[in-house]
């Protein structure tokens, strides 16, 4: 009798996994050293606490990337049966090598790993490449696609859950420090100085560090915004250095550095 119990349990179990969906589709994320804390997976970087994922324009290249907007991002397995939709429109399946077409949403999956790794035998990930249309007009900074990517499996499974995912366009070179000095250049000793920082609206984080470590640091959301911000120091006898840093939403910097001397008094 109990053995009869158990053999219908183990039956059971083994109907009830081979009919199981495939799972949400997961990325392959790796941390890039920082700051800002981001993490990265094939073209696409997101910032850490977000869960939008910043692609920018590079030069074309060979097949789907001849559009310079194409981005990729790397999955830990081999989909089955991939379906994408991006603004409510399904995007079509191209292949990897072929060029894009201009006017119309593509995609395509190949195997392979995140940059810098040996995957040449790597059947164990793939890579997803997106090329949105760019005709007849260029893509503009901060624009948003909502992708909605479902792995429907082989055999194809209509329970299959979709994996809701937004990507965001980062213009290169927008990001400016539009502003970064004090209001005295040559203080006397002793004397209060007020160093102003302004970061430009397409900047998404700015820091201002000193020699007594950061004295302002602040981050926007979404592709960035205007950062503004004073910080007030006290000048003794020895010139003071600061040094200023803004990133883009893809994790790209600028700086600028100031020294204040004191004025060698009477």
């Amino acid at each position: 009798m109990t053995r009869t119990v158990i053999g219908l349990v183990i039956v059971a179990l083994t109907l009830s996994a081979g009919s199981c969906p495939p799972k949400e589709l997961p990325f392959v994320e790796v941390p890039i050293p920082g700051p800002p804390t981001l993490v990265r997976s094939g073209d696409a970087i997101r910032w850490e606490g977000e869960s939008d994922y910043y692609v920018t324009r590079h030069a074309p290249g060979p097949g789907i990337y001849d559009n310079p907007f194409s981005w990729d991002i790397v999955i830990s397995r081999v989909p089955g049966g991939l379906e994408v939709t991006g603004d409510n429109q399904a995007w079509t399946r191209a292949n990897v090598d072929s060029p894009s077409e201009p006017s119309a949403p593509t995609f395509a999956y190949d195997f392979g790993g995140p940059p810098g790794e040996d995957d040449t035998n790597d059947n164990t990930r793939s890579r997803i490449y997106f090329s949105p249309p760019r005709s007849p007009s260029q893509i503009d900074h901060g624009r948003r696609w909502a992708m909605t990517i479902v792995d429907r499996g082989d055999p194809p499974s209509a329970n299959a859950p979709g994996r809701n995912v937004g990507f965001v366009f980062v213009a290169p070179g927008r990001c400016e420090i539009e502003l970064f000095e004090a209001n005295d250049s040559a203080p006397e000793p002793g004397a209060t100085i007020t160093l102003s920082l302004r970061a430009g609206p397409s900047c998404k984080r700015a820091r201002l560090q000193g020699a007594a470590g950061v004295l302002l640091d602040e981050t926007r959301p979404g592709v960035g915004g205007p950062i503004v911000g004073e910080v007030t120091r006290t000048v003794q006898n020895e010139p003071l250095s600061f040094l200023a840093t803004a990133w883009d939403a893809y994790g790209r910097r600028v700086q600028g550095s100031a020294v204040v001397t004191p004025s060698p008094g009477p």
